[in-house]
């Protein structure tokens, strides 16, 4: 997900500054990106699958299912 967004982005001529190491599934911001004066931070939230995808249950299956576990929080705009 945070790869296609940095794609998308470059794409339409924003400048990609840092990417997080989704690997590490570090917390905080997961992409900073300039395009003339703005500034975008994003923070990426990719959808639950049916396997554990780090840890030593990867690979294995995950005893709930994507939908139970999907964040149920609004998406928030920030201001110009």
């Amino acid at each position: 997900m945070q790869s296609a967004l940095a794609a998308h982005l470059s794409d339409e001529g924003w400048t990609v500054r840092a990417l997080a190491d989704t690997e590490t599934r570090a917390p905080g911001i997961d992409l900073i990106a300039t395009l003339d004066d703005r500034w975008l931070a994003v923070e990426v939230k990719d959808y639950p699958s049916s396997t554990y995808d780090h840890g030593p249950k990867r690979g294995q299956p995950s005893p709930r299912s994507p939908q139970t576990r999907r964040d149920s929080g609004s998406p928030t705009r920030c201001s110009e």
